[in-house]
């Protein structure tokens, strides 16, 4: 345990996000390379997405009242060293089979990590919008890293499976330093039933707001997955070229994170989120209607700087409005998951059925429904 004199530090979330934005990086680059492998089509890929995420999203769904029971500090910590651990199994998995059981539980325990580092930084930073935005850009630097390092790796003739092993150890590492440092604690309350972060959305005024996360999500995550594969498969761009318009995007969401704080305060969370579900909409469908490589690679790093504002934004209002921030944060994150379960089979149906173009064009609309649905934390009604 940590020593109570010592003062608190958010420097293990900080590398908790960057490590975990490294991996998304990762993964978004190595998709093509991981149907390949294990001989997967897109729909193949969806529905191997599908059933990860349906463990991240049990576990995320529990992560507020496992916070609440065993502190910030224990949690992340276990979290990470588990998360690591079971990536490392991945790069190891001869075969299919293997690698899918490697990956749920690996999902899963990444579930955990995404709720309890939200829940910290929430906690530390959501009285103001604009800092907590600019906190969530390392996640997107971290993105750019791992995109950059895996496009490159790749490229060199090295497997993908040599990228999983080190960001395992670095994962593990940071679940150490985690262990030595002491966390801002959030309120803790009594501990609640497994489900109740769920169950309890309606109580806090959530279920709009929860659905309109859970849309974000599954857009951001869309673009992250289908949409380099798009690039790379189906435009037929290099693996450096399809990585750099992902790199460049990303560059520029974390550019706009780090950067747009005071607009963000400007504008309130509202007009914000309405401009990012917009831009990412637009680039999306550009994406998807020109065949011209050099304009579809621009509109992806568009999409993915308008997506990369609305998930801060929410969880934000979450923390400020909801009576018990920490179950409520896991119960809408657990419903981002909910939406990342759905994307995936979604987009690699239809891209079964009418092609990818189709997919992406379905994520363009859900995009706009962000930008157009009017989410907020509505004060529940007090008898």
């Amino acid at each position: 345990m940590p020593d109570c004199t010592v003062p608190t530090t958010l420097r293990p979330v900080v590398a908790s996000f960057v490590v975990f934005g490294f991996f998304a990086g990762a993964w978004a680059v190595a998709t093509v390379d991981i149907e390949r492998t294990f001989h997967l089509s897109d729909t193949g890929l969806g529905a191997l997405l599908a059933a990860g995420i349906v463990a991240a999203t049990a576990v995320a769904a529990i992560g507020g009242a496992i916070t609440d029971r065993w502190g910030a500090g224990p949690s992340l910590t276990r979290a990470l060293v588990v998360w690591g651990a079971l990536l490392a199994l991945e790069a190891a998995a001869p075969h299919l089979v293997l690698f899918v059981l490697a990956l749920v539980m690996a999902m899963a325990a990444g579930g955990l990590v995404d709720v309890v580092m939200n829940i910290v930084a929430a906690d530390a930073l959501a009285h103001d919008a604009g800092r907590l935005v600019r906190f969530h850009g390392l996640f997107n630097g971290g993105c750019v890293a791992g995109a950059a390092v895996t496009g490159v790796a790749l490229r060199f003739g090295a497997s993908w499976r040599v990228v999983w092993v080190g960001v395992a150890i670095i994962g593990v590492a940071t679940g150490v330093v985690t262990r030595r440092a002491r966390l801002p604690e959030p309120e803790r309350f009594d501990h609640p039933s497994m489900w109740r972060a769920l169950a309890g959305l309606r109580h806090e005024g959530l279920v709009v707001l929860a659905l309109v996360f859970a849309a974000a999500a599954m857009v951001e995550g869309g673009i992250a997955t289908w949409g380099i594969l798009y690039l790379r498969g189906h435009l037929g761009l290099g693996v450096l070229a399809g990585v750099s318009a992902y790199v460049v995007g990303e560059s520029l969401a974390t550019f706009a994170r780090l950067g747009g704080g005071p607009m963000v305060s400007a504008l309130g969370t509202r007009r914000a989120v309405v401009i990012g579900g917009t831009l990412a909409a637009a680039g999306i469908a550009t994406e998807a209607l020109c065949g011209a490589a050099g304009i579809a690679a621009a509109g992806l790093a568009a999409a993915a700087v308008g997506i990369s504002v609305v998930w801060p934004l929410l969880l934000a209002d979450v923390n400020n409005e909801a009576r018990h921030p920490a179950l409520a944060i896991g119960g809408v994150t657990a419903c981002g998951y909910l939406g990342m379960v759905a994307g995936p089979p979604l987009v690699g149906t239809l891209s079964g059925l009418f092609g990818l173009k189709t997919g992406l064009l379905v994520l363009a609309a859900i995009a706009l429904c962000v930008a157009l649905f009017p989410a907020h934390v509505r004060t529940p009604v007090r008898t």
